[in-house]
């Protein structure tokens, strides 16, 4: 069960994005994906990203787990800006604060939603039960299989929030 924490004012900003862009060459001319874009997530909040295929959910997912750097503005997570850590930081800062869970097609076939939602607590050693225990609760479907999972389109997908190892944000 995941515990509430009670805040005597706004809960910590987590995430702040001031004036972002993304964009990159194409084989014509830039092309934009994110442009002048403003976000502030706090702890405890619930995200989804929607929009049509090539809006820009990925690229944004992808700046926010430090995965890509924006061309412009500030991506901050706990007041640290992510484009200026290092490679070591980034990893140390995915492995720790962030809970990774890709769409379908990115998880083991042969490990459950919970399973593959512990992974990273079961690599890093933890203890399987506890692992297992310390998965958010999770809503959907519970089978991650092609044939019976929802289609590649469906919204990305994220909740700051403990997961596992308590990372402060979880997403998919």
């Amino acid at each position: 069960m995941m515990e509430q924490t009670a805040y005597a004012t706004a809960p910590p900003v987590l995430y702040e994005l001031s004036g972002v862009e993304k964009s990159c060459e194409g084989p014509a001319e830039r092309i934009t994906i994110l442009k002048n874009m403003d976000l502030t997530v706090r702890a405890g909040e619930s995200l989804a990203i929607v929009g049509a295929s090539g809006s820009g959910k990925s690229t944004l997912l992808h700046l926010l787990g430090a995965l890509d750097t924006p061309t412009a503005g500030k991506v901050l997570f706990e007041g640290k800006s992510l484009p200026d850590m290092t490679p070591v930081e980034k990893a140390h800062f995915r492995n720790k604060k962030l809970g990774f869970v890709f769409q379908f097609h990115h998880l083991l076939p042969e490990f459950s939603t919970e399973e593959n939602v512990a992974m990273q607590a079961l690599i890093a050693g933890m203890n399987r039960s506890k692992a297992l225990g310390l998965a958010p609760p999770l809503r959907g479907p519970s089978c991650w299989s092609p044939a019976c999972c929802w289609p590649t389109s469906r919204p990305a997908t994220w909740t700051s929030g403990p997961a596992i190892p308590s990372p402060n944000c979880f997403w998919n």
